[in-house]
């Protein structure tokens, strides 16, 4: 779309205003670098950078790639506002290990955290939920806590941590990973 200068005569394009750099070195057809800056245009290179980002490592308001860094992220290392990969950081960040305000995931960790595992302010978790606000099938919370299968307060905690971790022990041997995770911050949670 051209937008008029008014009496001039002149008119420009905004797509025409963009900056571009690429390495003449190259790695399996990507260049090394490549910096793309402006509407409509997408940096595609080992490191990206621009508005549209794709590659290895990529860095823009829009990047994807293994390791994405921008506002709306795509990848299997993500930090971004809006995060969705296997390992996500953001505001909203969706994975299999999502940690952000919102973290949707198999291991989850945020303000309101929902997942298998689940650790924040509020925390949903089908397996195990740790926070101030605990719902789940092993429940730790602060204030409350509504498991289907233990149910554990703050208050009570020194009680019944022996009982707890019984439930944590009877979870699948491949779950151990998230399940010591999960252990470790129940016991820093909820003495302190």
């Amino acid at each position: 779309p051209r937008v008029s200068l008014g009496t001039f005569g002149r008119s420009f394009n905004i797509k025409d205003f963009y900056f571009e750099f690429k390495s003449k070195t190259h790695i399996g057809g990507l260049p090394l670098v490549h910096v793309n800056i402006g509407l409509g245009r997408v940096a595609k290179g080992v490191f990206s950078f621009g508005f549209v980002a794709a590659g290895i490592f990529s860095f823009g308001l829009a990047a994807a790639g293994l390791f994405a860094f921008g506002v709306l992220g795509l990848g299997f290392l993500v930090f971004a506002s809006v995060a969705l990969g296997a390992v996500s950081f953001g505001g909203v960040a969706i994975g299999v290990i999502a940690l952000g305000g919102l973290a949707v995931g198999l291991y989850s960790m945020g303000g309101c955290a929902i997942g298998a595992f689940a650790v924040g302010g509020y925390a949903n978790g089908s397996i195990i939920a740790i926070g101030d606000v605990a719902v789940g099938g092993i429940a730790v919370g602060d204030t409350r806590a509504e498991g289907s299968i233990i149910s554990v307060l703050k208050a009570d905690y020194f009680t019944m941590k022996d009982e707890l971790f019984k439930e944590f022990a009877k979870l699948p041997k491949g779950w151990s990973l998230f399940t010591s995770w999960c252990r470790g911050l129940a016991n820093i949670f909820m003495t302190n």
